[in-house]
C-alpha cells in the first residue's frame, strides 16, 4: 500500500455504495492495481474496500473481475519498475455499464406527485384502522395479506434472515424488520453465487405484493430532462 501512488489509494476509497456501480468499480480499480501486486494481494485488499458498500461482496464476484481486469489492465511504460508488470498488456475490454434502476422520469414523478395522494389519505381509505396507541398489529395485518401457512422469508436486518412456515413466525414477526413481498417456494433455493440460501431469488415466488415509498414533491431537483426511464 505504500508504494501505490496518491490518486489510485483515492480511488480504493471511493468504492461507490450498492447500486451505483461497485461491479465496475471493481473492475476498474483492478486494472490499476495488476502492476503493482499479485493476484491474491488484490483480493484481500478488494475484499476488505467493498465491507462498507451496503451489500455482500462474494468472493467469486471479486475474483472474476480480477481476471477480466486482467486482460486490460495498466501497462506502464517502464515495466522494469514495477513488481508485477512483466508481461501485462495494455489491451482495453471494457465491461458494458448496465444501471441498476433507469433514469428516473423526473416529470411522470412530478405529475404523479400532484395528485397529492398522501400518507394521510392512504390511511384515510384503508378500510381497516389502527390505533396507534394499541399494541402491535404485525401479527392481523401478516394474516390479513398472507393467508393459510405459506413459506415467509423474514429478517432482523438485511443479513440476518430465516425461510419459516408462517405458523412458526406466530408471535414474533414484531421483532422483525424485513420480510420478502412474496411468499417462498422452498426453504432453500441457489443464489446467484450457487450457494444455498434461505433468501434467494430462485425460491421466491411469484410477486404478490410491490413495496413502494411515498416522496415529496419538494425533494425533487429542479431539472426536468427528457428521460426514459421512471421509478
Amino acid at each position: 500500500m505504500d508504494s501505490l501512488p496518491h490518486w489510485l489509494l483515492d480511488l480504493l476509497d471511493s468504492c461507490p455504495v450498492a447500486g451505483s456501480g461497485v461491479n465496475k468499480w471493481l473492475f476498474t480499480t483492478g486494472r490499476q492495481l495488476h502492476a503493482h501486486m499479485d493476484e491474491r494481494s488484490m483480493f484481500a485488499l478488494l475484499k476488505e474496500k467493498t465491507k462498507a458498500c451496503g451489500r455482500p461482496v462474494s468472493d467469486r464476484e471479486i475474483e472474476h473481475q480480477i481476471k477480466a481486469s486482467c486482460r486490460s489492465a495498466w501497462c506502464p511504460s517502464r515495466p522494469d519498475l514495477f513488481p508485477h508488470a512483466n508481461g501485462l498488456k495494455n489491451e482495453i475490454h471494457p465491461i458494458p455499464s448496465t444501471p441498476a434502476w433507469p433514469e428516473p422520469d423526473l416529470d411522470l414523478i412530478r405529475k404523479t406527485v400532484s395528485l397529492r395522494f398522501g400518507l394521510s389519505e392512504l390511511c384515510r381509505q384503508s378500510p381497516v384502522k389502527f390505533n396507534a396507541a394499541d399494541s402491535s398489529h404485525t401479527e392481523t395485518v401478516i394474516d390479513a395479506i398472507w393467508p393459510g401457512n405459506p413459506l415467509l422469508c423474514c429478517g432482523l436486518n438485511a443479513y440476518t434472515f430465516a425461510t419459516r412456515r408462517r405458523e412458526l413466525w406466530r408471535g414474533n414477526l414484531s421483532r422483525y424488520s424485513f420480510i420478502v413481498p412474496n411468499p417462498m417456494l422452498r426453504v432453500n433455493g441457489l443464489t446467484k453465487d450457487n450457494k444455498l440460501s434461505e433468501h434467494s431469488l430462485d425460491a421466491t415466488a411469484a410477486r404478490v405484493y410491490l413495496v413502494v415509498s411515498l416522496i415529496s414533491v419538494n425533494s425533487l431537483p429542479t431539472a426536468s430532462p427528457k428521460q426514459s426511464g421512471s421509478r
